[in-house]
């Protein structure tokens, strides 16, 4: 891949990373700035994958649910 290439794929990627992030943190825990990976709130060492929605799936939390999925 040449330089002008990689740097298109890295602005892109950045782009995406920026995007899966919320500045004020996970509405559970504000610490965690990711809405790609968290914790898991109920075992500090398991990894959760978009852990807003994943515990609101968990949790039958309906409102949690349609507030996270939402794009800002």
């Amino acid at each position: 891949m040449d330089s002008a290439r990689a740097q298109t794929v890295n602005r892109a990627l950045m782009l995406v990373e920026r995007r899966l992030t919320r500045p004020e943190g996970l509405v559970s825990r504000p610490w965690f700035k990711s809405l790609q990976f968290a914790a898991d709130i109920d075992n500090g060492y398991a990894t959760m994958a978009f852990p807003t929605v994943n515990e609101a799936i968990r949790y039958a939390d309906a409102a949690a649910a349609t507030r996270s999925s939402r794009i800002s």
